[in-house]
């Protein structure tokens, strides 16, 4: 009768340990591929400020020191 005791822990103890072990190697593949996403990420990244850096938008920032002639002028009468 110990002995069934023993042998059913024994299973149990083993089938849990298997389960960590599982655990364990599905997270590590999750580290991996998301360490791989990132990198691939950080190079878009660089190559998205590749193509906004001959973008130059300091002109819109600021507002303009006068209204042209003829823009507004079918709203307001400027000349």
């Amino acid at each position: 009768m110990m002995y069934a005791c023993r042998n059913y822990v024994a299973k149990a103890v083993n089938n849990a340990v298997a389960t960590i072990e599982q655990g364990t190697r599905q997270n590590a593949a999750m580290v991996e591929q998301t360490s791989a996403a990132s990198a691939n990420m950080a190079g878009q990244v660089s190559q998205v400020r590749g193509f906004l850096s001959g973008f130059w938008l300091e002109d819109f920032a600021r507002p303009p020191n006068r209204i042209r002639p003829g823009l507004f002028s079918y709203l307001f009468d400027i000349r």
